[in-house]
């Protein structure tokens, strides 16, 4: 038996029994993981600073950010002994990162049946932000009524962004940019000059989005759904996914679809409408 090959089977041996010592053990707790998991703190932050400015980091946290009737900002947040939360108020920007590296431990939290208990929430009063800007790497993020008149900008690489407001006109957004490596985006009763959405997997729902300018999405590998929804100028690319949509007014459309089905309206007038799918259907309809 040659070296190579020896060390080779040591090393398949030794995994072997690692796996039945750690199979063992956890039959001795009772396979429950949550005996393993180290204990997550709740914490709450006020702040009755003029808050113009939001800027959030996480690495696991998912970050909502909401109203309250009280006219101070509420940070609620869950912290453990290997991931904390630092949160800082300069020259009217709040600032709030992520710090620590997640270990095995915080990752079992991260997944118990599949809900992340690891948290950032943020509650601001009715009165407009100059800006938002959020950054996960595995959190969804998440705003719901919030006004702000400057730009939004939302980012996460395996998390879902979920944008909802009570109605279309009831807040209106600047420029709305938005990206998520692999994770779905989801906007609801949401108005804005310009939207612009990059999704490499995933899917994308707009319900009641009113665009004024440009509407621009992309998507490698997922399907884009438009319900009731309109802009100036519409762009919507996916590769290998559906593209269905329901438009507010008519559109000038210009269509590609390698091998698929494409069904929209005849129209020679109004906004340009560019729809281009690979593998998938395009399908318009006009509502009221």
């Amino acid at each position: 038996m040659s070296g190579n090959r020896k060390f080779l089977y040591i090393g398949l041996l030794l995994i072997g029994v690692g796996f039945i010592v750690g199979f063992a053990g956890f039959a001795l707790m009772g396979f429950r993981f949550k005996g393993l998991t180290q204990k997550i703190d709740i914490r709450e932050y006020t702040d009755e600073s003029n808050i113009e400015k939001i800027v959030v980091n996480t690495d696991i946290s998912d970050v909502s950010v909401g109203i309250t009737d009280a006219e101070k900002i509420i940070i609620t947040y869950g912290e453990s002994k290997s991931i904390k939360i630092n949160i800082s108020v300069e020259n009217g920007t709040l600032t709030i990162k992520e710090k620590g590296s997640a270990n095995w431990f915080d990752m079992l939290s991260f997944i118990h049946f599949g809900n992340n208990e690891f948290k950032v929430k943020i509650l601001i009063p009715e009165k407009a932000l100059g800006e938002i800007s959020i950054s996960s790497d595995t959190g969804d993020i998440s705003l719901e009524d919030i006004n702000v008149k400057g730009n939004i900008k939302l980012d996460t690489d395996t998390g879902d962004i979920f944008i909802k407001t009570k109605e279309a006109d009831s807040v209106s957004y600047d420029d709305i940019n938005i990206k998520t490596d692999t994770g779905d985006v989801m906007l609801t009763d949401v108005k804005a000059a310009n939207l612009n959405v990059k999704v490499d997997t995933g899917d994308i729902k707009l319900t009641n989005t009113l665009v004024d300018d440009i509407l621009k999405i992309n998507t490698s590998t997922g399907d884009v759904k438009v319900v009731k929804s309109d802009a100036g100028e519409i762009e919507i690319k996916t590769s290998t996914g559906d593209i269905e949509a329901s438009f507010l007014t008519e559109k000038v459309f210009v269509t590609s679809s390698s091998t698929g089905d494409i069904r929209v309206p005849e129209s020679y007038q109004g906004g340009k409408c560019k729809l281009t799918t690979s593998t998938g259907d395009i399908t318009v309809e006009y509502v009221k």
